[in-house]
């Protein structure tokens, strides 16, 4: 099955990621990663959360990952409360790509904004940084 998750809004971000790989005995060797992220789509269910998610997306550029960590919980919960339970919710870019799977596809699914992928993509991301692996 096909499943196509994609990048919201219109805003160019950069993200650091630290990486960590095992050295030689107990030490660990740092590599930093930057990541650019261009992002642009059509409005699915959930688009009003956007503005919530760009506040999001300052705390995590800023290091307020402590913020950001409730944050984050808290724009999910939001998201997954707008979710019809008789449908399934999933993540396009455009009305386009949602109305061709939907097309292939015999069950029923609502269409949720891309905003949403990115919300759990930042929550694993700042879960990573703070080394919260039972979180992930």
């Amino acid at each position: 099955m096909k499943i196509i998750t994609s990048i919201s809004l219109l805003i160019l971000l950069t993200f650091t990621a630290s990486i960590y790989a095992f050295a030689a005995g107990d030490d660990y060797e740092k590599y930093t990663i930057t990541t650019n992220i261009q992002i642009k789509s059509e409005r699915g269910k959930g688009a009003h959360f956007r503005s919530k998610f760009n506040v999001l997306l300052t705390m995590i550029k800023a290091r307020q990952l402590d913020a950001a960590a409730i944050s984050v919980i808290e724009l999910r919960k939001e998201f997954e409360a707008i979710f019809d339970e008789k449908l399934k919710p999933l993540v396009f870019q455009s009305k386009v790509e949602f109305d061709d799977f939907t097309k292939q596809n015999p069950n029923t699914f609502e269409w949720i904004d891309v905003s949403y992928s990115e919300t759990l993509q930042m929550q694993g991301f700042i879960a990573t940084e703070q080394k919260n692996w039972q979180k992930l």
